[in-house]
């Protein structure tokens, strides 16, 4: 399928959050010429939209960019000036003339590209080493240092049916940030022996002591908070939980895992239903035991990686899978149980 298919028109494209736009522009000898430049700061009606039209040939990747404000093809400046200009009136795909129109947009993110220019093989590039400064050129050998290489295409697809995160990794060795300790009371629960003689008994204590907030988790995203700014769209997300060991340590495993629709950056509260603790003790004749079990309550953040797909109503847009790194993961957990026994001796009447 080519790829003219999957970028909805039109589009905007941007280049270090400045939009492509044409320019009139001087090269210092008094020759004028319309070229491509990033300079808009917002897109802005047809100055900043583009189409892409497929080309006719069987090579599907391959495609023509139609400037949508003066009806014009992109092509070279010259035969032997590769500066990009929107100046062809109609799609020509002969590969040995200079005026070909011929491009290939090469995917590498789900919105981001690199362009190359068929005819001469150069990336498409904004170029500073001239007298049109920053206009986009053809380079055949870009240096290392020139950043970035893509183009991001800005375009009007409307929110997905349902939204995917899979976490695909927590990054134990960066941090984590853990939060002071807090100790609480789990549960408690009393039982008495009336007899003379001492007993064996069972106490069963119920956690019924712990609010939800006792057994949190978050997950939010530092810098992509707009991909989830549509809340009608349900996220399902997949991810393994990070659990603090008795020992105190964060580990993951793949034993915790939560699957399902999230609301992403609210905290996923569980509270522990009917949860219980036996208890056995030797309690003196005439004497009450009181049993309480008591724990430190920790909070932690980690970072975390993931990636993102959404499923659209344009199937073609589903193809594409966004890896992203700004992940943090909040928990709260229990650890360091302690169980404790208090002795009272019950008063009787004669």
């Amino acid at each position: 399928m080519a790829l003219a298919l999957h970028i909805k028109s039109p589009f905007s494209l941007k280049y270090n959050d400045k939009f492509l736009g044409l320019a009139s522009v001087d090269n210092g000898n008094g020759e004028v010429h319309e070229l491509l430049k990033p300079y808009a700061v917002e897109a802005k009606e047809e100055v900043t939209k583009f189409e892409f039209v497929a080309s006719s040939g069987p090579d599907n990747s391959l495609v023509h960019i139609k400037y949508c404000h003066n009806k014009k093809f992109l092509r070279s400046l010259t035969k032997s000036l590769l500066w990009i200009t929107p100046a062809e009136d109609k799609p020509e795909e002969d590969r040995s003339k200079w005026t070909c129109t011929l491009f290939k947009p090469i995917l590498v993110g789900s919105n981001t590209l690199e362009l190359i220019h068929v005819e001469s093989k150069g990336h498409v590039l904004p170029c500073t080493s001239s007298a049109y400064d920053s206009c986009l050129f053809a380079l055949q050998n870009p240096p290392d240092h020139l950043e970035p290489r893509t183009f991001t295409t800005v375009f009007e697809f409307g929110p997905p049916t349902e939204r995917h995160i899979k976490v695909s990794g927590f990054r134990l060795d960066e941090y984590p940030r853990v939060l002071p300790v807090d100790n609480i009371t789990v549960g408690q629960e009393h039982a008495d022996n009336m007899d003379n003689v001492p007993k064996a008994m069972k106490v069963t204590i119920l956690h019924d002591q712990l609010d939800s907030a006792s057994n949190c988790k978050t997950w939010k995203f530092l810098d992509n908070n707009d991909l989830w700014s549509n809340s009608d769209v349900t996220t399902f997300l997949h991810s393994p939980v990070p659990v603090l060991s008795e020992a105190g340590k964060i580990e993951v495993s793949e034993h915790f895992r939560f699957h399902g629709p999230y609301k992403l950056g609210t905290r996923f509260e569980t509270r522990p239903e009917n949860m219980r603790t036996t208890l056995e003790v030797v309690v003196p004749p005439k004497t009450r035991v009181t049993a309480t079990i008591k724990a430190s309550k920790v909070s932690f953040d980690m970072p975390f990686s993931y990636s993102y797909t959404g499923n659209f109503d344009d199937p073609a847009r589903n193809n594409f899978v966004d890896k992203l790194e700004d992940g943090m993961f909040t928990g709260v957990s229990l650890y360091d149980f302690i169980y404790q026994t208090q002795f009272s001796e019950i008063e009787t009447t004669n």
